[in-house]
């Protein structure tokens, strides 16, 4: 749930950091924000001490966080897509299909013309690495457990005093 954006209160600190956000340089969002009657000298330096504003970096902050939520595959997605790499068969995806489903799926593409016709190839993520993957997300990872197992033996053959801190 995106968070509350704190709006600063003069209306063209609120412009000026949108546009800084947007991907125009402090001194020209300075004056396209609304600020006029300055030398052109000193722009940058007072569009360089707007930007450490309080209120003008705690908006920025808050805008560049929010639109980061939902960003983040969630643990499903990533699982989900990590089946369809495993179990989508090769012959199934269509690199020519409009809706471009299952084209998250090419690895690699090339079409190829010669004389006697076209053909295209096609290669597919990796199955194997798909299946180790969700291996290590499920929990399932036989080389993770099997160390997890001897730590655990370990911890219960020796006494705490004998562990090794690191420390002389």
């Amino acid at each position: 749930m995106p968070a509350e954006i704190p709006l600063p209160k003069d209306p063209r600190h609120q412009r000026f950091a949108d546009l800084v956000l947007s991907g125009v340089k402090a001194p020209d969002a300075y004056g396209q924000a609304g600020f006029i009657g300055v030398k052109a000298s000193s722009v940058p330096v007072l569009a360089s001490r707007l930007l450490k504003n309080v209120h003008v970096s705690r908006y920025m902050m808050a805008v560049r966080g929010n639109s980061a939520v939902g960003m983040v595959a969630s643990m499903q997605q990533k699982r989900e897509l990590l089946y369809r790499i495993m179990f989508t068969p090769l012959r199934s995806i269509n690199p020519n299909d409009p809706a471009h489903k299952d084209g998250d799926l090419i690895k690699k593409y090339k079409r190829v013309v010669t004389k006697t016709g076209e053909t295209e190839e096609i290669e597919k993520l990796d199955p194997l690495k798909a299946m180790d993957l969700d291996n290590k997300l499920s929990g399932d990872d036989p080389e993770a457990k099997a160390l997890g197992d001897l730590a655990g033996v370990l911890a219960r053959l020796a006494p705490a005093s004998v562990i090794p801190t690191g420390r002389m």
